[in-house]
């Protein structure tokens, strides 16, 4: 859900989230990947720490997401939010 998540993050205006994980994607699909079977292999996969650079570029980003979600949900209360 790649397209998905990139559009949201630019509706939130989330834009340096956006470029990371574009960039993201871009490095996963530019190669063949065998597909992972087992937590284990999932394990050793992520422990090479192909991502780890793109890792620390988005836990640097500012605003953060959160922040982002909250300043949003705050302008569009009345479309997400009904007191009675």
């Amino acid at each position: 859900m790649i397209p998905e998540t990139l559009s949201a993050l630019e509706t939130l205006g989330a834009a340096h989230q956006r470029a990371v994980l574009k960039r993201a994607a871009d490095q996963w699909e530019g190669e063949a990947r065998p597909r992972i079977g087992t937590a284990e292999a999932y394990v050793d996969t992520a422990l090479q720490g192909e991502f780890d650079e793109l890792d620390a570029a988005y836990h640097a980003c500012s605003p953060t997401v959160e922040g982002l979600l909250a300043e949003y949900l705050r302008k569009h209360q009345d479309s997400f939010v009904e007191i009675v």
